[in-house]
């Protein structure tokens, strides 16, 4: 009788677990599909994005790069001359984005307007280069090199 009252209580929260993770991918699940049927680009976002947290999967992915896609203002392009960008830091006001390259180079750009506003500015450095605010913005470290570095 205990034998089968053992194997009874293992099954029953077997089965527990199974049913807590199919809820959780339906939850998943709805708010993908809100995220994509919501007009409002930071609400599309924030339900996938949640919907990833909850479940991490190709179809939650999915909704979060489609979300993103279908706001020409929520996708940007920036290029840093022929090399590939190794960091990246963004200002606390969100206004200007610091790419250093694979060099060591920094190139720096507006994030409004998706101009340039300098670079290659340094000299070649062995990475790894990490760019860094302060909080007030109006400083940039990168390790790894020295010098002005400013636009």
């Amino acid at each position: 009788m205990l034998l089968l009252a053992l194997v009874a209580s293992g099954l029953a929260l077997d089965l527990g677990g199974r049913a807590e993770r199919q809820a959780l991918v339906a939850d998943s699940r709805r708010l993908s599909a809100q995220a994509l049927l919501q007009p409002d680009l930071d609400r599309s976002l924030l339900l996938a994005e949640q919907a990833v947290r909850l479940d991490d999967s190709v179809d939650t992915r999915s909704a979060l790069l489609t979300s993103l896609l279908r706001s020409s203002r929520a996708v940007g392009r920036f290029r840093a001359g022929d090399n590939h960008v190794e960091e990246l830091a963004l200002s606390p006001d969100g206004r200007t984005l610091v790419a250093v390259d694979g060099l060591g180079l920094t190139y720096w750009w507006d994030t409004l307007t998706g101009h340039r506003l300098a670079g290659p500015l340094g000299e070649p450095a062995l990475p790894p280069c990490r760019p860094a605010f302060s909080p007030d913005g109006h400083l940039l470290a990168v390790s790894g090199l020295s010098g002005p570095l400013g636009p």
